[in-house]
């Protein structure tokens, strides 16, 4: 048999016998391929539509309470402090130390390397969250010394709470932030030093975080 005679027998059985003829299928054939493709679109609809489910709900969760902060509307200095006070009374207390470390299993730990370490924004060091936090304080992003040491709510208030290296919070002190002219001390993520002359409000120190911070 020539080439060409195996190419017209093989296009007889494969479809017909029209030059770039495509295969024959049955009726079973389409009918099933037809079904895989419902399918396939219900498997599309479902996983969209649990999609948009989980955006609406995240959306309602994060989403501050209607009424919120009406009662602070129109208000100013001591009558805005009351009432933003009242609006957050019900808030839960975390108490400080062990209680603020758990916490920060929660809000300050970042992957490096595949490893959890507590996410230090004064160093570059990383500490692994499973070997405790040897080395480290917890740091006020407001010195508490600012508001007489009471460890008050503000003392405890996990919004400006960090994980810290020790050597950098103590060096920081209580010094307001400022962008540093003559350092004194820097660790290469923290600095400390005198800031621009009249800048920062006179302050003869300052400190200076990371610019991602």
């Amino acid at each position: 048999m020539r080439r060409r005679d195996v190419h017209a027998s093989c296009r007889r059985v494969c479809g017909d016998d029209r030059p770039g003829s495509a295969p024959l299928q049955d009726d079973s054939i389409l009918t099933h391929r037809k079904q895989k493709t419902l399918n396939m679109n219900k498997v599309i609809s479902l996983i969209s539509a649990a999609f948009v489910l989980s955006a609406t709900c995240l959306t309602m969760s994060a989403a501050i309470p209607d009424g919120y902060y009406s009662a602070l509307e129109g208000k100013k200095q001591s009558a805005l402090k009351a009432a933003a006070k009242s609006a957050a009374a019900s808030h839960t207390r975390v108490s400080y130390g062990d209680d603020t470390w758990d916490a920060f299993r929660q809000t300050d730990v970042r992957t490096v390397n595949g490893q959890k370490v507590w996410w230090d924004m004064y160093s570059d060091n990383n500490v692994s969250v499973s070997g405790g936090h040897g080395g480290m304080n917890i740091e006020h992003s407001v010195p508490n010394s600012w508001w007489g040491k009471a460890k008050n709510d503000a003392y405890c208030d996990l919004f400006h709470l960090n994980p810290s290296d020790k050597e950098a919070n103590n060096r920081k002190a209580n010094y307001p932030l400022g962008i540093v002219a003559t350092v004194k001390w820097t660790n290469g993520v923290t600095t400390v030093g005198s800031p621009a002359s009249g800048a920062c409000g006179g302050a003869s120190w300052v400190f200076e975080p990371a610019d991602e911070y």
